[in-house]
């Protein structure tokens, strides 16, 4: 638990490629040993942590009863908990295949469930694939992208509420009015 929670509040702070099993360690409050001792290499540990994060915020969206209050939660924890974001685009651009690290995908299958009640499997698949790519990029480049454009706190807070509704219309095949 120490390893993970370490994990995650390094790979929110700086970019997991340049965090060290050191570094996880000293966080966590261990041996850098019993860090190998669990996982195999930085890599399995970072894997294992996305994982985690995943079904951490399954739970939370399985709650969830309507389509569009799972789209805002999952858009809602993103972009709380950015690791999960980080550790996948990571992953890609490192040319590390997270299925053969992790396997399957139990929040992005849930995902797909959900919208498949408003559309065919099919176009839900379409959907998530669509709504996974615009909430990845967002989380990942939305404080640096309100830095530069020069956001206020309150612009920013607007900026997500539009990308929240944004996401919600991926998802669901609807627009989202951006005049709020």
């Amino acid at each position: 638990e120490a390893l993970f929670m370490a994990t995650e509040r390094i790979c929110d702070e700086r970019p997991p490629g340049s965090v060290t099993v050191r570094q996880i360690a000293e966080t966590a409050d261990v041996n850098h040993g019993l860090v190998h001792h669990y996982f195999e290499s930085k890599e399995a540990l970072l894997a294992a942590t996305m994982l985690r994060v995943e079904e951490e915020f399954l739970e939370i969206v399985a709650a969830e009863e309507e389509p569009a209050d799972v789209v805002r939660g999952f858009f809602d924890e993103l972009n709380a908990r950015p690791t999960y974001p980080r550790l996948l685009s990571w992953m890609l651009l490192e040319g590390i295949d997270p299925t053969r690290q992790i396997g399957s995908f139990p929040l992005i299958e849930h995902l797909i469930d959900t919208i498949s009640t408003v559309t065919n499997r099919s176009e839900a698949r379409l959907r998530v694939q669509v709504l996974l790519t615009f909430v990845t990029g967002w989380t990942t480049t939305a404080t640096f992208m309100a830095e530069i454009t020069g956001l206020t706190s309150r612009e920013r807070g607007r900026s997500d509420a539009r990308g929240r509704e944004q996401a919600v219309a991926i998802a669901l095949g609807t627009s989202a009015r951006l005049d709020r």
